[in-house]
């Protein structure tokens, strides 16, 4: 269940991250003419580089709001809020064997959850691999 549809969505990513790391490079030198390439360049990688910070921030962000919601779901009489900051090497610990697998059920359901956003980041990617111009980077016989 969880893993086989998590590990497709890792898989999934990538794939994606692949596209969207190289892709962008490529179109680049491709399209734009030479004494634009550098600025253009630049560009991707700023945005690049921005577009990660957000999306890991707003990843983080959903996870954590996702963990305490899970684990009040499936085990109500722990306290999600230190839970989260327990970290997940001290959990059995901290949360004792009787709640451990409702615990790291909600844990593992946070995760799966947190992941339908770099998902749809994915997919967003993949079309827009596949909607850019198509131009052939070998060099032209003269």
């Amino acid at each position: 269940g969880s893993i086989v549809k998590a590990a497709a969505v890792l898989g999934f990513l990538g794939f994606a991250i692949g596209l969207g790391i190289q892709g962008p490079q490529v179109a680049v030198q491709t399209i734009l003419d030479a004494r634009d390439v550098s600025i253009g360049g630049a560009m991707i990688v700023f945005g690049a580089g921005m577009g990660s910070a957000l999306w890991i921030c707003t990843s983080a962000t959903l996870f954590h709001k996702r963990l305490i919601a899970e684990i009040n779901d499936s085990s109500p009489t722990t306290n999600a809020t230190a839970l989260s900051q327990v970290g997940l090497s001290d959990i059995r610990s901290f949360i004792g064997a009787e709640k451990l697998n409702a615990v790291l059920n909600g844990y593992n359901e946070a995760v799966v959850q947190t992941l339908y956003l770099p998902l749809a980041l994915s997919i967003l990617t993949v079309i827009g691999s596949i909607a850019t111009e198509r131009r052939s980077i070998k060099k032209k016989q003269s």
